[in-house]
């Protein structure tokens, strides 16, 4: 005949014992679930069911431990109904002890029922209490909401497992918005300060990073996805005012060379001056002597110019200067074909990989991960 036994859930109501710091709590739970202290943190953040379906001894040996380390919870007794009458045998059926499992922590069996209004003895779960009246599987039946709560499924060997809808650990639309926002004035402010002294200040990265953090987090987002945002947003505001810094500088450029009238129009005739005295050099190593004596070259002799940087004169250089003697061209047909090409070829990209250094990696990292850190939030809310 079947038979019917309670289980226990261990629930707890968000609160601490008295005498317990928060703290003290988390970490305590987090050393004994063997869990990361941020984990353990978001697990004790609100009420749920800690533990499902155990045995009294199982479920009391729990509460005691979680007891001692200053957690407030409670046993909330459930039951497996019977399809049949319930009725209890101490004598075992035939063939049924040589199949019956092995149960850890399993109760002596009994042949008495408590009713769970009253405390009294009752023949079945499902006839009337004789003490008090009611009818035990009822109340039994109105306890069972309290299996509701989140549930925590674990033991002591396995740690703890978090349930994966948490909805601390996501974004608001404020959170997004805000820190799009935040992010934007930071790379304009990035581009002023660069522009007003003149100079990139590492430490502006690591602000602008802090304040995204900041501002995403106040809005009311926080966790994982929150840490992931702000690291990303704290990265385009961060290379976003660079690149604007260096597409001001660009455009400005031209504005600056327009000064260096006088020193363009020197290198005009010094090239010109090239070009004619190419037309009398033959050979390799003619090529070679004049790249040196007429500065196309950072060698200190002519043994020291490289294939590669010889080749690059006869196939770039070379042609530019035959053309030169064959048709001068004038000064502003000059310019427009050297200065303002080589200028137009160079982008604000191409600018910034060209300064990057070590400096502005660490502060980039710094600037990143402060705003991770910031928008995750710390601990659980008040």
């Amino acid at each position: 005949m079947d038979t019917s036994d309670t289980t226990y859930n261990i629930v707890f109501r968000g609160n601490t014992r008295q005498g317990f710091e928060t703290e003290q709590v988390e970490r305590a739970f987090s050393e004994l679930f063997k869990l990361p202290l941020e984990k353990s943190q978001r697990i004790l953040r609100k009420p749920r069911t800690l533990k499902k379906n155990l045995s009294k001894h199982a479920a009391e040996r729990m509460r005691n431990k979680l007891e001692q380390i200053g957690l407030e919870v409670t046993l909330e007794p459930l039951a497996v109904e019977n399809t049949g009458e319930f009725s209890l045998s101490l004598v075992p059926m035939e063939g049924e002890v040589a199949h019956a499992p092995l149960m850890h922590d399993a109760e002596p069996v009994k042949n008495t029922l408590n009713c769970p209004a009253c405390g009294g003895e009752v023949a079945s779960l499902t006839d009337p209490c004789p003490h008090c009246g009611v009818y035990p599987h009822k109340v039994i039946s109105r306890s069972q909401p309290q299996a509701s709560l989140p549930t925590c499924s674990s033991d002591i060997d396995d740690g703890v497992e978090e349930e994966v809808d948490d909805p601390w650990d996501g974004l608001t639309i404020k959170g997004v918005l805000s820190g799009a926002v935040a992010a934007l004035i930071g790379a304009m402010l990035w581009k002023g300060i660069a522009i007003a002294i003149d100079y990139e200040l590492g430490l502006i990265a690591w602000a602008i990073g802090g304040g995204i953090g900041f501002v995403v987090a106040f809005s009311g987002s926080r966790g994982q996805a929150a840490a992931v945002y702000c690291g990303v947003l704290a990265l385009v505001a961060i290379l976003g005012g660079k690149y604007l810094f260096y597409a001001d500088l660009q455009s400005n450029l031209g504005e600056l060379l327009a000064g260096s009238a006088d020193e363009f129009h020197a290198l005009y005739a010094e090239e010109l001056a090239d070009a004619e005295a190419l037309e009398s050099v033959s050979g390799e190593e003619e090529q070679r002597s004049f790249m040196l004596m007429h500065g196309y070259t950072e060698a200190r002799d002519t043994e020291s110019i490289s294939w590669e940087e010889l080749e690059q004169f006869q196939n770039e250089t070379m042609p530019r200067l035959m053309s030169f003697a064959d048709m001068p061209p004038s000064y502003e047909e000059w310019y427009q074909t050297t200065i303002e090409a080589n200028l137009s070829a160079v982008s604000p990209t191409d600018l910034m990989k060209e300064s990057f250094d070590f400096i502005d990696a660490l502060f980039l990292f710094l600037g990143i991960s402060t705003a991770a850190k910031v928008g995750y939030g710390r601990g659980r809310s008040a």
